[in-house]
């Protein structure tokens, strides 16, 4: 099962992303950490042991949820128990270097509670389509490479958003 959890210890949060990170716990994910990110936790700490892979969605949200930390000054995400294939994922990508990657094991010994579901409502086709387009121009943005890597991808989704406000406009 994929999914993702959240503990709290002293001033710190964990969040422990368990099964893969993709787009459907991505936005979740995201919307999650911005509410954290308000209650002055003095870091955040994603774990990696239980998670079997991320996608790009997952990994360019990541990236953004990170970046705008560090333009804020606030580098306060850590990346710990991340295993060889998660760390190459971010390597291929390009973005490693924004992360404060722990590389001692860590064992978090408490309570996770797991995020509910973002509910479905009739915009949702058009929401997750820009959060999609949204996680890969992060990546787009973080390496040079990556322009080229996701530039159809990102052509097809702006043609898709297009696609479906125009059919929300015509109803």
């Amino acid at each position: 099962m994929n999914k993702i959890e959240f503990g709290w210890l002293d001033k710190k949060v964990i969040i422990r992303v368990v099964g893969k990170g993709s787009f459907l716990n991505s936005r979740n994910f995201k919307e999650a950490v911005q509410s954290l990110l308000s209650q002055k936790y003095e870091s955040i700490i994603i774990d990696f042991k239980e998670c079997t892979g991320m996608d790009s969605t997952f990994i360019g949200v990541l990236t953004g949820v990170n970046l705008r930390l560090i333009k804020k000054k606030a580098n306060i995400i850590q990346i710990a128990n991340i295993t060889k294939t998660n760390r190459a994922l971010l390597e291929t990508l390009g973005v490693i270097r924004f992360f404060n990657i722990l590389e001692e094991e860590c064992v978090f010994d408490i309570n996770f509670e797991s995020v509910a579901d973002t509910p479905e409502y009739p915009d949702e086709a058009i929401d997750q389509i820009k959060h999609i387009l949204e996680a890969h121009k992060h990546l787009m943005e973080a390496d040079e490479q990556n322009k080229e890597r996701f530039k159809l991808v990102a052509e097809t989704l702006e043609k898709e958003l297009k696609q479906k406000t125009e059919q929300k406009e015509d109803n």
